[in-house]
């Protein structure tokens, strides 16, 4: 018959959201999601151990995106890490390739996001700040070894609002990644169907 293997809150003191789960090679649970909690658990070794949003600013909380790999009978945490920069952060998909890399998807309000050498975007193009309704909020794209090392890391987006919601990675190891632009430079290729932006932009 069905039987719940585990079940286990995962947070700290604030607000925490779990917003995408995949699974390894080896059953452990990879959970993506955004934190508010400064004392969110992290693990010896972590990419960023300590929260680097900006908690209660006013009404507002600039939160940290974080990952989490949980062992398969969720009794213990193999890794955890925060993710982000000053401003907001929040990872909405995760995807896992055959070497258990892990890549993962979401948005920023931080100009300090890490990325590193040679990424698409090094540099965030919008506002950037704590206030979420005047932050332009780009997509990113982060790609974490097996062990939690930093492997690339890239902002995507444009001149204004951008969020990256979801992610695939093929065999090769190349990401694909859907979201929402209100961004007219948003980066397109040269062989896209639809090359010029057909919105409103921004309101």
């Amino acid at each position: 018959g069905n039987a719940l293997v585990y079940a286990t809150y995962l947070g700290g003191s604030l607000n925490d959201l779990a917003l995408g789960v995949a699974v390894d090679s080896a059953g452990d649970a990879v959970v993506v999601g955004s934190t508010e909690s400064t004392d969110f658990p992290t693990t010896a070794g972590a990419l960023f151990s300590k929260f680097r949003g900006s908690a209660n600013i006013g009404p507002i909380v600039a939160g940290d995106a974080y990952v989490t790999i949980l062992n398969p009978m969720g009794t213990g945490l193999v890794y955890s890490t925060f993710l982000g920069g000053r401003g907001h952060d929040g990872a909405r998909g995760v995807a896992l390739d055959a070497q258990n890399n892990i890549y993962v998807c979401g948005l920023t309000s931080s100009g300090d996001f890490p990325t590193t050498p040679g990424a698409l975007q090094t540099t965030f193009q919008g506002t950037e700040g704590n206030d979420l309704a005047r932050s332009a909020m780009h997509g990113f794209v982060t790609k974490l070894s097996s062990q939690g090392a930093l492997v690339y890391s890239t902002f995507l987006g444009g001149e204004f609002r951008d969020a990256a919601s979801a992610i695939a990675v093929d065999g090769s190891g190349a990401a694909y990644i859907a979201g929402s632009t209100l961004s007219t430079t948003f980066p397109v290729s040269a062989n896209a169907p639809q090359r010029t932006y057909k919105g409103r932009g921004a309101l």
